[in-house]
């Protein structure tokens, strides 16, 4: 199986890790915070599961099984977000969710596509890693005012 895959598989687990410390920074008590940070935790460890299995067909198994256990988590919560966007406002934070949500998924689609083979799945790694970026960017612009504050 080539590295890439579990590179892929760590970068899906990083995205809700950086998002996790953000909060414990600056946005802890909460109780709204604190629901949400036990969901990217326990999205991370999801993520990271695949990274326990060394055969490629286990590793693909549990590729697939993170992406439903995110699916799972984050499709409640982003509906409760856009609702609340309509009174408080929260439109850019929800997005920055979707974003991370989205880069993961992604990236976990392309370390199940690369753990097929060394020359199977690089448009996936493309767009895994590209999804990636964009979500810390975005992230990074929406919290970073919150921070620096």
């Amino acid at each position: 199986m080539p590295p890439s895959a579990r590179r892929l598989a760590a970068a899906a687990a990083a995205l809700f890790v950086l998002p996790s410390l953000v909060l414990l920074a600056g946005f802890g008590g909460a109780v709204l915070w604190d629901v949400i940070l036990a969901v990217q935790f326990l999205s991370a460890a999801a993520c990271a599961a695949p990274l326990f299995f060394p055969s490629h067909d286990r590793f693909r198994v549990a590729c697939a099984a993170a992406g439903a256990i995110i699916a799972c988590l984050w499709t409640p919560l982003l509906i409760i977000g856009f609702a609340a966007t309509a009174i408080s406002g929260v439109l850019p934070w929800v997005g920055a969710y979707l974003a991370i949500v989205l880069a993961a998924v992604a990236a976990l689609i392309g370390a199940f596509q690369r753990a097929k083979g060394p020359g199977v799945g690089r448009p996936a790694v493309v767009v895994g890693w590209t999804a990636a970026a964009l979500a810390v960017a975005d992230w990074l612009y929406v919290a970073g005012p919150a921070l620096l504050a």
